[in-house]
């Protein structure tokens, strides 16, 4: 499964923080196993972006 991931960030931090979590959070194309509600999903982060 191909995810697309909005995340939030203070203002106060956004300028300066942005890029570093964006690329924690697509972790680097690799595929990440889950388990939510007892499911296994993989998945893999396709693309990140970071809002206000």
């Amino acid at each position: 499964m191909q995810i697309q991931l909005p995340i939030g960030l203070p203002p106060k931090h956004f300028a300066e923080l942005y890029e570093k979590y964006e690329a924690f959070f697509r972790a680097e194309g690799k595929v990440l196993d889950l388990n939510f509600n007892g499911n296994i999903y993989h998945i893999c982060i396709q693309e990140v972006r970071a809002f206000v």
